[in-house]
C-alpha cells in the first residue's frame, strides 16, 4: 500500500461488495499504521454514507470498518460490531413454552429477529416482550473478518489474533458428508428462502472429522479451518448471502485466506451454494466459485458437490 490515494482507490470497491479480497489484508495493516487516512470529499461523502446504512449485519463490518476510518475526523460515527448471531425466541403467553423460530412464526407486535450483543460464546439476553435471545458466535467467515476488524480498532487488547497478512498454510482433514434436520436449525428470518427450498427439508454440508464447535482458546489460524460452526450457522449464513452484499467482500477475503485450503472454503461455501439452488443473486458466490475455479478435487472432496451445486444455481 503505497499511500492515503492507494488506499482509497482500494477501499471504495469493497465498501459495496465488490473489489477484491486480497485488498483486503493490506487495507487493514495501512490502516492500523495510518489511523488517519486523507480523504477528498467525494470520498469522504461516500464513507459516511456506508456508515450511516444502519441495517441488519453482516453490513456491519461495513459499518465498523468505516467507523475505523471516521474516528479520525467525525467524533460520533457508528461503531457497531457484528458479534455473532442471535436465535430470539419468543414465549408462548398461553403455555410459557418457547415459540422455536424454526417451527413457529411470530405474532405481529414482535417478529422474529436476527438481533446482536457483545462477543461472547453463548449467553441469554431477555427481552421486555417475554423471549429470550441466545447469542452463537462459532467463528465463522463473518465473525473472524470482524476479528481482524477488532485488532485495527483494538490494537492493545492483546486477545485479538495478530492481522493475518498470509494465506493459511495447507492442512489435510478427512472429509464427511452430515446430512441436518432443517427444522432443528433456528429460523434467522421468516422470510429466508431456504424454508421453502430446502431439498427434502434437510441441510447438506461437509464436516472435518476430529473437529469441535467453538473450543475454548482455538487460536484464529485453527478457527480460520474449523467448519463445525455450519451446523449452527447454517441457516444464518444462508440468509445473508440472499441479503447483504458486503458478504462478497467478506468471502474475497475468506478466499484468500483459505489460498491453499480451498476444501475448507468450499465447506463454508455450502449455504451459498444452497440459497443458489433457488435465487438468482446469491452475495459471495461468484468470488467462492472463482477462486475454487483452478483447483482440481480429489474423491470425496467439498468442492466436488459445493461448486458443483453453486455452478447449477449461477447457470440458473
Amino acid at each position: 500500500m503505497r499511500d492515503d490515494e492507494d488506499f482509497t482507490q482500494r477501499l471504495i470497491p469493497l465498501l459495496g461488495g465488490e473489489g477484491h479480497g486480497a485488498n483486503i489484508p493490506p487495507l487493514l495493516e495501512y490502516l492500523g499504521k495510518h489511523p488517519r487516512v486523507q480523504l477528498n470529499e467525494t470520498h469522504l461523502k461516500i464513507v459516511r454514507e456506508h456508515n450511516s446504512q444502519w441495517v441488519i449485519p453482516p453490513w456491519v463490518q461495513n459499518i465498523y470498518l468505516t467507523h475505523l476510518i471516521l474516528r479520525a475526523h467525525d467524533s460520533e460515527s457508528f461503531s457497531k460490531r457484528f458479534d455473532g448471531y442471535v436465535n430470539y425466541l419468543l414465549h408462548n403467553p398461553e403455555t410459557g413454552q418457547p415459540m422455536l423460530p424454526h417451527r413457529d412464526y411470530a405474532p405481529s407486535w414482535a417478529e422474529t429477529y436476527e438481533l446482536y450483543w457483545e462477543l461472547t460464546r453463548h449467553d441469554e439476553h431477555h427481552d421486555n416482550c417475554g423471549g429470550t435471545a441466545t447469542l452463537i458466535n462459532y467463528r465463522g467467515p463473518a465473525a473472524l473478518f470482524q476479528e481482524q476488524l477488532n485488532r485495527v480498532g483494538e490494537p492493545h487488547e492483546t486477545h485479538w489474533a495478530p492481522l493475518a497478512t498470509e494465506p493459511i498454510p495447507a492442512k489435510t482433514f478427512d472429509w464427511y458428508r452430515h446430512v441436518e434436520a432443517l427444522e432443528a436449525r433456528a429460523r434467522p428470518s421468516n422470510e429466508s428462502g431456504v424454508y421453502k427450498h430446502a431439498p427434502q427439508d434437510s441441510l447438506m454440508m461437509w464436516l472435518a472429522a476430529g473437529q469441535e464447535l467453538n473450543p475454548e482458546g482455538e487460536t484464529f489460524e485453527n478457527a480460520a479451518v474449523n467448519v463445525m460452526g455450519l451446523l449452527e450457522e447454517f441457516t444464518h449464513r444462508t440468509n445473508d448471502a440472499e441479503n447483504y452484499p458486503f458478504i462478497g467482500a467478506i468471502m474475497q477475503w475468506y478466499a484468500w485466506l483459505m489460498q491453499h485450503n480451498p476444501d475448507v472454503l468450499a465447506a463454508q461455501a455450502m449455504p451459498l451454494a444452497l440459497a443458489a439452488s433457488y435465487q438468482k443473486t446469491v452475495y459471495g458466490l461468484p468470488e467462492t466459485l472463482t477462486s475454487l475455479a483452478d483447483t482440481h478435487p480429489g474423491t470425496g472432496s467439498p468442492i466436488l458437490l459445493g461448486t458443483g451445486v453453486g455452478a447449477r444455481g449461477e447457470k440458473q
